[in-house]
């Protein structure tokens, strides 16, 4: 039989031989199967005569077949070793223990020489190997070159801290700029530091958003977004809250993340029993809410939501609200701030901008305005007419853009006077100066020195609060003579400290404390700091503020100069006293120049101060008799023009919103457009129209110019076509066809 054949080195049956003689018998065993393993001639002559298989002829022919089976090259073999104990455990795992312990040692020995023999072919195989890996990568298509500094370029700017630098450099520069003239882009410039700066804490904790914003295209703005709709101010907050806290957790636990609820509760009985502000707990809450939200944490996993966490920060909450004694709201100004204030605006001899402070005071009172509500108004949009003073708001701390309601209104009836003076007029004048006529997007720039003009630079809110106290700090004691108020500069009403007992939340007070004192109901008193526009939308909402805002205004005005009904400010006082004392000051003294109540005077109409203008809106009831009814009487009305064209005459029903009362008029007799008001019922058949009153204007225009219209004296709950038992019996006059 041919060896070749038989014999052939891939042989299937040779191998299966072979490896079963080595494991029954041992490496002892190859003279017993040396017949049947391949001749020299069938090994892998490698690259040159000095580095084939041959070359190792020194070793038994079963060991080397061994050694071709497991490594086929033997170059393979030689890099399987290096040193002498790389040899010995190469030949015990190739060898039986019997056979390595004869001749273990000369065979490492001469694999150790035929080592060091071939190690210069291996060195050049490797050179060799080398150069043909570089030369194959070339050719397809290589490793572009890149610039280190471009590198280190893009993964600086990918970070928000560079972000953040950027940011605080635009806000260095905005607050050393003499020309700012808009608010929006220095807000702006604050959300933008803010936001960095939180989205550098994210990143140092590896919050789940980081590998999400790494993986956009422009990472910077991706980290400016993540915070929503939040305002710049509540950013700061919660970054000033959290950065405590980090520090903390760093000198503690060497930690820049919080592990679990262990390290946030640690954090805050600590301040606890050092006596920490009452409100750390919740400003800590509140930063965690933050940084968990925007950070993409899974709801599950965040510790904001956990149950022992909450469990904590309630029972530190009523622990802390019983030690320390809550500083409560702001007090509101007493009557006569608001009589000095309304003497300071109409007083020509002051300063310009004292007067425009003063009226800025006087609209935050009458409006229920915060500071920050006053520097979101746009001096165009203030309107001023007989009816009173309105303003659009563009953004609050609860609507404007990116918030659940839109911009909003405010406004002030034009009788609101407790001195009898048209201060609204005369401090809307003020806004007509030439050094005010500049494009901005909020209301009252800074002063000069002299306090005589303006300077084009925005007032923050709280440098605007400071210049509120500047003005208190100047009044003077108001006093009545000769049915006329005065005030009197050389006895101050708010003298030395007693500036610090109001602050810029008190204006936002007063009305309200006010009407619930005289008796306003709740549900009309929230509109007026615009608090019920969350019961309805904001379009509802428009069309019945005005009309509620104003009656109560008027309430109040009536209030205060009549005395009834009576408002009593005897607990201000007191507490006016109190502070004064604790300051040093005569408390009975400070006391009684701020008591002037009761005004004993009479509230005075404001409707011939300027000439009538006509507004498309459902009037009060009011103000339909006093401004309208001359109007018909002297034919202002076209009725003629508004009828139908077989000239029947037409009607339809008003529906209030609020109380569902139902009020009959008469197209083209009063001011009331259908097309005007929120919900109404068209009338075709007057007998079957269901109502609960009759607009007094078209009542009258009916008696003149129709002798059909029959006018019941009884109440409309005793017609059989009413259904409301909600009667105004001095209206309740209903007209039927014959």
């Amino acid at each position: 039989m041919d060896e070749s054949v038989q014999c052939g080195p891939r042989a299937e049956k040779n191998s299966s031989l072979l490896r079963g003689a080595l494991q029954s018998s041992g490496i002892g065993s190859w003279r017993v199967v040396c017949s049947e393993v391949p001749s020299m001639r069938h090994y892998d002559s490698g690259d040159d005569g000095s580095l084939s298989w041959q070359s190792l002829g020194f070793l038994p022919h079963a060991l080397m077949y061994r050694f071709w089976e497991i490594f086929t090259h033997v170059h393979v073999l030689a890099s399987a070793f290096e040193d002498e104990q790389g040899a010995e455990e190469l030949l015990a795992q190739c060898t039986s223990e019997a056979e390595y312990l004869e001749s273990g040692r000369r065979w490492r020995d001469s694999l150790m020489d035929w080592r060091t023999s071939v190690e210069p072919h291996l060195k050049r195989r490797r050179i060799n190997a080398l150069y043909q890996m570089s030369e194959t990568m070339v050719a397809q298509g290589g490793v572009p070159s890149v610039e280190a500094s471009s590198v280190y370029e893009s993964v600086v700017q990918s970070s928000p801290k560079y972000a953040l630098e950027l940011a605080k450099r635009v806000v260095k520069r905005s607050a050393k700029s003499s020309n700012q003239t808009t608010r929006a882009e220095k807000e702006a410039a604050e959300l933008n530091r803010w936001s960095y700066e939180l989205s550098v804490i994210i990143e140092e904790a590896g919050l789940p958003v980081t590998y999400q914003i790494a993986a956009m295209d422009n990472p910077e703005k991706g980290w400016r977004r993540i915070f929503g709709s939040r305002r710049a101010k509540t950013l700061r907050n919660r970054f000033r809250a959290w950065v405590r806290f980090r520090s903390w957790l760093v000198s503690a636990a060497n930690r820049t993340w919080p592990r679990g609820i262990q390290d946030l509760v640690n954090y805050v009985e600590e301040g606890v029993s050092f006596g920490c502000a009452r409100t750390m707990p919740g400003e800590l809450q509140a930063a965690l809410v933050v940084l968990e939200t925007a950070g993409r944490i899974a709801e599950p996993d965040q510790l904001s939501r956990d149950p022992t966490w909450l469990a904590h920060l309630q029972s530190w909450k009523s622990d802390l609200d019983g030690q320390k004694v809550s500083r409560g709201s702001a007090k509101p100004y007493s009557v006569a701030i608001l009589i000095a204030l309304e003497l300071l605006v109409v007083d020509t001899d002051e300063q310009f901008y004292k007067r425009l402070i003063a009226w800025t005071m006087l609209i935050s009172v009458w409006a229920c305005m915060r500071v920050d509500d006053v520097q979101c108004i746009r001096p165009e949009s203030m309107r001023l007419s007989t009816r009173g003073f309105s303003v659009k708001l563009l953004r609050t701390k609860t609507t404007g853009p990116g918030k659940l309601h839109g911009q909003v209104h405010a406004f002030i009836q034009r009788d609101c006077t407790l001195t009898g003076n048209d201060w609204l007029a005369a401090g809307f004048s003020l806004w007509d100066g030439d050094d005010l006529m500049f494009p901005r997007d909020y209301l009252v720039p800074y002063p000069t020195a002299n306090w005589t003009s303006v300077r084009k630079k925005i007032m923050e809110p709280p440098a605007l609060a400071n210049h509120y106290r500047m003005v208190l700090s100047s009044l003077g004691t108001p006093k009545r003579e000769d049915g006329e108020w005065r005030s009197n500069p050389h006895m101050g009403l708010v003298p030395d400290e007693m500036v610090l007992f109001w602050t810029g939340h008190s204006a936002r007070h007063v009305l309200p404390t006010i009407s619930a004192s005289i008796g306003c109901l709740k549900v009309d008193r929230d509109f007026l700091g615009r608090w019920a526009i969350g019961r309805s939308g904001s379009n509802s909402y428009l069309l019945t503020s005005r009309q509620i805002v104003e009656r109560i205004q008027a309430l109040v005005t009536k209030s205060l100069v009549t005395g009834e009904p009576h408002y009593d400010e005897d607990e201000l006082l007191g507490d006016v006293k109190e502070f004064a004392e604790s300051h040093h000051l005569v408390g009975h003294r400070i006391r009684r120049r701020h008591t002037v109540l009761p005004l004993r005077g009479q509230t005075k109409s404001c409707a011939s101060w300027e000439e009538v203008e006509s507004e498309n809106e459902d009037l009060p009831e009011e103000q339909v008799e006093n401004l309208k009814e001359s109007a018909l009487t002297m034919g202002a009305i076209d009725t003629d023009e508004q009828q139908q064209q077989d000239g029947r005459i037409s009607y339809f029903v008003t529906v209030s919103r609020r109380t569902g009362f139902r009020r009959l008029h008469v197209v083209g007799y009063c001011h009331v457009q259908a097309s005007r008001c929120q919900e109404t019922v068209a009338v075709d058949n007057i007998q079957d129209a269901v109502f609960n009153a009759i607009c007094m204007s078209c009542k009258k225009k009916l008696k003149s110019v129709s002798e059909n219209a029959e006018v019941s004296g009884s109440d409309s709950d005793s017609s059989g076509s009413s259904t409301s038992t909600q009667v105004d019996t001095s209206e309740d006059e209903k007209v039927s066809e014959p």
